[in-house]
This record gives C-alpha cells, structure tokens and sequence, in this order.
C-alpha cells in the first residue's frame, strides 16, 4: 500500500488532517506526472486520440499546478475536436466519442471544457461552446437532456446527473437563474424517488425521467449500448458517480443561495450512499460522492459524511500504480482524479480552519 495508505476497513483511527492532506498533494503530483512525461509540444497526449480521453485533463492540469500544460492541451481539444460552427466538440464529424458512457451523457465533455476555458480566460471559444450547450437545457423541466439537444416535440430524456453538471457550467458562467432553477429541478425530482429505500427493490436511484417528470424505471439493454439509467443499490460496481455530482452541486447551490432544501436534499443523496452497497465506500467510480460530500461536510462537519469521504480516498490512493502514479487503469478516470484530490485537501484544510477539528466524533471507518 503507498505512502502508508490504510485499507478502508482497517480498525485504525484515520490520519491526521495534515498526514491526510500531504497524502492527498503527494497522490496528485504522482498521478499528473504520468500525464506530464506523455504530453507533447502540441498538447496531444502520446497514444490517444479520443475526445473522451481529454475532456478532463485539463481541469486537472490546472488544479494541480500546471496552467501551462492545461492549455497545451486545451489547444489540442480546440484544434482536433471543436467545431467552430455549432460550439460542440466531437471526435470525428458524427462521433462524439468512442467510449460509450460519454455517447450517453452526450454534453458531458463538453461541460468539463468549458469549465477549464474560463479558468484559462479562453474567451476565444468558451461562449460559443456555452451556447451550443445552451440547447441541451429543458425549458419545461428545467433539466439538461440526456442525448441529444432539447426538442419541443416532447421526446425529451431527462437526466439527473448531466442536469447538476450543466447547473454546474451555469453557475461557472455567472447564470445563475438559470442554476438555480436547475437545483430546484434536482430537488424535486430527489423527493420524487419512489424506490430508492426499498430493500426489497435493491435501492433503486433512478436518474431518467420525461417532460412530465415521470421516471424511467427500466431500459431495455442493447447490445454495445450503456444504458446508465439508474444506481442499483444493492449491487458492486455502480455508477456512483450520477450520487456524487447532484450531491456536489447541491451544496454549491446551499452556499450561493442560502435555502436550506439545496442542503437537506445533498444530505438525503449522501444518506442514500450510506444505506447502499458498501462497494461505494471503495469504489473508484465514487470519486464524483468523494467531492460532493468533502462539500457537505464542509459545511455541516458530520463525522459519517468525514468517513465516507475518507474512505473513498484512501481506497483510491490505496490503488495507486507504483511504476505509472495512475489512480485507475482507465486513463479519464485518472485524469478526473487528479483534479478531485487536490479539492479534496483544500475541503480537509478549510474545514480545519473553520471547525477547529474535521468530524464531530470519533474518527472511525463505517464498513
């Protein structure tokens, strides 16, 4: 195990703060130094060549101290993917992606650059992807659609998670109706869910639902499709990922408008995670709940959300290669992690600083 990282489930008290925090900064130069040595002059980075590989990379870049080379390869996104006349980003004219998750949530990529050019001040492109982006927002709903831009002919496919990364990008843009009305869309639809603490369901957390906010509670599989409707509770491997978002952008929403509804609504998600397969404790998949419940526990200091996001940290330190410094074998997840553990050490030194102490009570693991 790395840098001392303690298993999840170990019956030791966690790490200091400060020995969590250096653990958190070491993990994070490691992990971008791959990315470093394999970045070329123009931004390209060495055997890849799908839109899905870069779209985080540069955010972490960023985070982790490397504006120079974030926008080496922002470059490179903009001179091989972007399409000047409609704002979208594309791998090839009629692909998004060949990595099927980012076909299904089809702005997704398009989110996390353009979050990464206002951070660089690359108002060259930024509002032209915000518009295009624009398109994807339900007026009815107040959602982000799924697939494909909003239509007015009713066959829309609303998506939780997509929603909280576009209310997101809004709140990044400075539209913050727009924000808003998206956080109250996520609140409805979180007090809407019909199944999630049925055991004897499996905990369904069900992420699709249409113009008349019904959710999607099936989808048939199609062969080479992903399909990412819902969270199976009672099941491993998960896409934690579509908890952690609306968590995360609930808290944002709590901090900027100050309604209490943005707050308890990102606690009914965490406890939602708390009450599920303990796989998401462990999970790499998490990392998006690591951060939205690092925001959480900023602001309330509840030791069982400190817990949750400790132990997803120390999972995916744990799982550090020794040779590359990569957190996952799945180069995006990689790259995502980088700009989440940065974040993370910022949320544990902020919280310090406010509380005096992270967590309310004894620091200890849930599993």
């Amino acid at each position: 195990m790395p840098f001392g990282a303690q298993q999840a489930s170990d019956p030791y008290p966690y790490d200091s703060p400060e020995k969590m925090i250096q653990r958190l900064e070491v993990c994070t130069e490691r992990n971008i130094q791959y990315f470093i040595r394999n970045i070329a002059p123009n931004g390209k980075v060495a055997g890849y060549t799908d839109l899905g590989d870069y779209a985080k990379l540069p955010n972490s870049l960023i985070m982790a101290g490397y504006p120079k080379e974030a926008n080496m390869v922002l470059n490179y996104c903009l001179d091989n993917f972007f399409d000047e006349e409609s704002g979208d980003f594309l791998t090839a004219p009629g692909l998004k992606s060949a990595k099927a998750p980012f076909r299904v949530f089809y702005p997704y990529c398009n989110q996390w650059l353009i979050q990464a050019g206002l951070k660089l001040r690359r108002f060259d492109f930024v509002f032209k992807a915000a518009a295009y982006q624009d398109k994807f927002y339900n007026p009815i709903t107040s959602a982000s659609v799924i697939d494909k831009p909003y239509s007015e002919s009713g066959d829309n496919i609303n998506d939780i998670f997509t929603s909280a990364a576009l209310g997101t990008t809004y709140l990044y843009l400075n539209n913050l109706e727009r924000a808003r009305k998206v956080g109250d869309m996520i609140v409805k639809m979180i007090a809407k869910q019909p199944d999630w603490k049925d055991a004897s369901k499996g905990y369904p957390y069900y992420l699709r639902f249409t113009d008349d906010f019904e959710f999607i509670t099936y989808v048939k599989p199609v062969a080479g499709v992903r399909t990412i409707y819902k969270v199976q509770g009672d099941l491993i491997r998960q896409p934690f990922f579509s908890i952690g978002y609306p968590v995360a952008f609930m808290g944002l929403c709590y901090q900027i408008f100050g309604d209490k509804k943005y707050l308890e609504t990102g606690e009914e998600l965490i406890e939602y995670a708390l009450r599920i397969n303990k796989d998401v404790r462990v999970n790499q998949w998490a990392h998006k709940l690591m951060w939205g419940t690092s925001i959480i526990a900023g602001i309330t200091n509840k030791q069982k959300y400190w817990d949750l996001v400790y132990d997803i940290a120390n999972s995916i330190m744990n799982n550090q290669c020794p040779n590359t410094g990569m957190v996952s074998n799945v180069l995006d997840q990689s790259a995502e992690i980088a700009f989440w553990t940065p974040i993370i050490a910022m949320r544990i030194r902020a919280a310090k600083r406010k509380f005096g102490k992270i967590g309310d009570g004894p620091s200890r693991s849930k599993l």
